[in-house]
């Protein structure tokens, strides 16, 4: 199993942008903004959008950091481990969001 399995485009925040959160399915959150003025700019990008990147972007465990700021937590690990319907083992739930989080870096800083 792979993270694109699990996390795929397109990613969309709730309707009406009220919450804080990014999904890829109407069952899988994939990420708490913790910062919502980049919200749209996120999603954009993860979804391979024309808009300009992030310069400064790194991983620090399951945060995404933008600019020296905690700008994203990935989420998902109840639907990989346990109250979901995949149920894996913790080692193979966290290869596939560390996966997931490297991919994500890459899309915000548009590497290739």
């Amino acid at each position: 199993m792979n993270f694109t399995d699990i996390y795929f485009k397109p990613f969309r925040g709730d309707p009406g942008g009220y919450s804080t959160y990014i999904w890829c399915d109407k069952h899988t959150m994939c990420f708490t903004i913790l910062n919502p003025k980049l919200k749209d700019r996120i999603i954009a990008l993860l979804n391979g959008d024309d808009v300009p990147s992030f310069d400064n972007v790194k991983v620090d465990d399951r945060y995404v950091i933008i600019d020296d700021s905690p700008a994203l937590l990935v989420r998902g690990w109840g639907r990989l481990t346990g109250c979901g319907a995949l149920k894996l083992e913790p080692s193979k739930a966290v290869k596939i969001q560390n996966d997931f989080l490297q991919w994500t870096l890459k899309q915000l800083k548009k590497d290739e």
